[in-house]
């Protein structure tokens, strides 16, 4: 055989590729190289939505006086349910209209939720009381220990903002838990 007859028998197989698919195949390449690599991300995290607490007090005011035009919101009573303790977002006036809105509260699982959630926060500050009042810097040290091998992005957060706020925004949150759980146990 030739050296002709031989090179077409190997190349029998393969197809021809245009120079123009070569040349577009080397530049993807390139540009590869060229861009910052960064790490592939498993899911995708949904854009944070900042609500406008005016929004979730227009909400509140439009449930207590004209029920005909309200409709209910899954996303904004969430809100209000993730704020309640926020004197920030929420100003006494709107949380006494919370206060209100939880006594009618539908399903069993969010006002489980809600009951936990409240009695966590007076506990927590409770604990922290006690330390206080023993000459303890403000940090339990066994009550940062209990939870954080398995502790959620979501506790994790709420124990930095906890230690971020001062004794008298504890204190608030505090009544406000109460006054939740004490709404919620009638």
């Amino acid at each position: 055989m030739t050296e002709s007859a031989e090179k077409k028998k190997r190349n029998k197989g393969k197809k021809h590729i245009s120079k123009h698919v070569l040349k577009a195949r080397e530049a993807k390449e390139e540009a590869k190289k060229e861009a910052p690599q960064k790490a592939p991300s498993k899911t995708k995290k949904p854009k944070a939505v900042v609500k406008d607490p005016s929004e979730a007090m227009d909400y509140l005011k439009q449930w207590k006086h004209d029920k005909g035009a309200w409709k209910f919101n899954k996303n904004t009573q969430s809100w209000i349910i993730r704020h309640m303790y926020d004197a920030e977002k929420l100003d006494k006036a709107a949380f006494s209209l919370v206060t209100e809105y939880l006594q009618g509260l539908q399903g069993g699982t969010a006002k489980t939720w809600v009951v936990a959630d409240a009695t966590k926060r007076a506990l927590r500050y409770k604990e922290y009381e006690k330390s206080q009042g023993t000459g303890g810097d403000g940090d339990s040290k066994d009550a940062e220990k209990k939870g954080t091998d398995n502790a959620t992005k979501d506790e994790t957060e709420d124990r930095i903002r906890w230690k971020k706020l001062s004794d008298h925004d504890k204190r608030k949150e505090y009544k406000r838990a109460r006054k939740v759980l004490e709404v919620l146990k009638e």
